[in-house]
């Protein structure tokens, strides 16, 4: 049976809102410290893996101070709680306290994935989470706690699926921060992209962990708050045991990067060459001052192109939480129209076969 609310449970939501509306960068296993302080510096904070705390601290001594919060991110290693109730409690109260010393804004629990249409396994994860979230009422370090809910995208697409998820987050009382497992894009279909509406629309205080350029949308339509990858990687996992599925080698190790008016991710080498854009892909964001964004079709340039592409989300964030709440979905269409046309008008410029797929979806959604 699922956890109830519990009085420390409205304390710990109402707690939540140091997060709310805020934009968090989600910091790939290969970002330094130094790195980590700058993209950070473009957001409103930063989240790093558990297993990468060492480059947390490193930014913290370096001197960042923004919100921070750590993901135990068992999820990418087990499927589902820990096998007895032993390992489960010395677990979570072993993330506890690494969270604990690092005082973190918000506790993320030590959720397993939860494999699709799994509901005995999803209803476990729940109870898990809950008993986690109550465990940190007695931490040392006060801050809302969260149970972390690791599934793919069938969970958001199929209806029956759909209704379970959320019947059961709603039940639990406790914040959720969602993550999102496949082999690419989770969110790539339409009925994926109404099913997480239908999420952050009904349940509270729900923070997108791992997230992409989706989530934005997803705060515009309810969530409370959102945390967005560095690097394909970072923006959703591979369920444990899963064999990657490649589409194919590539040689071209540019840097994937962020088309401002498009919301949309290209590899550099795209930008390099494509010819006659007139204007199109120079850049006005804090980092590029209105360069053009061939120069990352060197794959130096990675650093940089992580920089632009985090000024940029966020940008297109802030612009968006700037309109009254009620009005936020009807400017989060706007922008994908607007980013769609962009699109045409960028690829009928260039010759290039530039596309906006998350702008496109929640046009086709919203419209």
């Amino acid at each position: 049976m699922v956890v109830q609310m519990s009085l420390q449970a409205r304390l710990r939501s109402v707690e939540t809102q140091v997060l709310a509306e805020k934009f968090l960068v989600y910091a790939s296993s290969n970002c330094t410290a130094v790195e980590c302080r700058a993209l950070a510096g473009r957001a409103d904070g930063l989240v790093v893996k558990q297993a990468n705390r060492t480059v947390l601290n490193a930014a913290k001594s370096s001197g960042f101070s923004g919100l921070v919060l750590l993901d135990p991110a068992e999820y990418e290693r087990r499927t589902g709680p820990s096998e007895t109730i032993v390992q489960s409690l010395l677990g979570q109260r072993d993330a506890i306290s690494i969270q604990q010393e690092e005082e973190v804004d918000a506790y993320l629990s030590p959720s397993g994935y939860i494999p699709d249409g799994d509901v005995g396994l999803l209803m476990r994860v729940i109870e898990d989470g809950a008993a986690f979230c109550a465990e940190t009422t007695s931490a040392s370090h006060v801050a809302p706690a969260f149970i972390v809910l690791p599934v793919g995208s069938a969970w958001l697409a199929r209806d029956s699926d759909r209704r379970v998820l959320i019947a059961t987050a709603q039940a639990c009382g406790y914040p959720i921060a969602i993550v999102l497992g496949s082999d690419f894009d989770p969110l790539s279909s339409r009925t994926a992209v109404i099913g997480l509406i239908d999420f952050v629309s009904a349940v509270n205080n729900v923070l997108l962990l791992r997230a992409d350029l989706n989530s934005i949308g997803g705060v515009a339509l309810g969530a409370l708050c959102a945390a967005i990858g560095v690097g394909t990687a970072g923006r959703h996992f591979r369920p444990p045991g899963a064999r990657p599925k490649r589409r194919g080698a590539t040689t071209d190790k540019s840097p994937s990067t962020l088309w401002i008016p498009g919301g949309s991710f290209h590899r550099g080498s795209l930008f390099e060459h494509s010819y006659d854009d007139q204007g199109l892909l120079n850049c006005a964001c804090a980092v590029c001052d209105g360069r053009h964004l061939r120069r990352f079709g060197d794959p130096a340039s990675r650093p940089e192109s992580r920089l632009h592409s985090v000024a940029g989300w966020y940008q297109i964030a802030q612009n968006l939480i700037a309109h009254d709440p009620e009005d936020r979905p009807k400017a989060w269409q706007a922008r994908c129209e607007m980013a769609v046309d962009a699109t045409k008008e960028l690829r009928r410029r260039t010759q290039v076969d530039y596309r906006s797929p998350t702008a496109q979806i929640w046009k086709s959604v919203l419209g």
